[in-house]
């Protein structure tokens, strides 16, 4: 069923050649988000299409991946959902199919961090609402790309005033600072992305 987008928003990518359209719905029983990524890895065209659905607190309950590089005719897909335990699986389309695989490093995280896009990053910024110089600590389901591997990334997000934020992770070894919109939709990311349409 297709639902009416709350925000659209259009990304350029800076440290990942190509851009990002985006959509962001409310529906009865939370949020949905929707996206599809162009970009250039290692030389190659890429298309990432990706789908979030979320719980109406901004918990992660499931991701879907689908994934083309180049004149590569397979596709590569992922599936994550999380059960109400906070156990996180993992189904990779193969050649014979594909089954549901706990990821036991997972279990209890709350966020999907997705490598490749800034949306990711509203989501513990909704879903915890920080108050100005409050600093908050999550671990999230990282989706490094272009690999898709998961694994737990501890982060920080201080918020620096009503709409910028100071986003840490690995403990302070990586930083950037976020300018967000009134729904926590990234405008800027330091060195990241940038919105050119929304």
């Amino acid at each position: 069923m297709r639902v009416a987008p709350l925000r659209i928003v259009l990304w350029q990518g800076i440290f990942l050649p190509g851009c990002e359209w985006c959509e962001l719905a409310s529906v009865d029983d939370g949020w949905r988000i929707a996206g599809t990524v162009l970009a250039a890895v290692e030389g190659e065209p890429a298309r990432i299409e990706y789908a979030i659905a979320l719980d109406d607190d901004w918990s992660t309950r499931e991701v879907t991946i689908d994934s083309q590089r180049g004149l590569d005719p397979r596709h590569e897909r992922l599936r994550l959902t999380v059960d109400p335990e906070q156990r996180w699986y993992v189904e990779r389309d193969t050649v014979g199919g594909s089954a549901a695989e706990e990821i036991a490093a997972l279990r209890g995280l709350i966020d999907v961090d997705l490598g490749f896009s800034p949306m990711t990053n509203t989501l513990p910024i909704r879903r915890l609402a920080p108050a100005i110089g409050e600093a908050v600590d999550v671990t999230a389901a990282w989706v490094r790309f272009p690999e898709l591997m998961l694994a737990p990334l501890s982060q920080r997000y201080i918020r620096l005033d009503e709409r910028r934020y100071r986003y840490e992770s690995r403990g302070g070894a990586f930083t950037a600072e976020l300018v967000v919109d009134d729904l926590g939709l990234v405008i800027t990311y330091e060195g990241g992305w940038r919105r050119i349409a929304g």
